[in-house]
């Protein structure tokens, strides 16, 4: 699970997308 958290950490800081965004936006926008 913490690999899983680190590599949703890091793909949203390479989309440059906030968290909140984030859970407004559904998954399978970023899959």
């Amino acid at each position: 699970m913490r690999g899983a958290r680190l590599s949703w950490a890091d793909m949203r800081g390479a989309l440059g997308i906030p968290h909140d965004q984030h859970q407004h936006q559904p998954s399978a926008n970023l899959k």
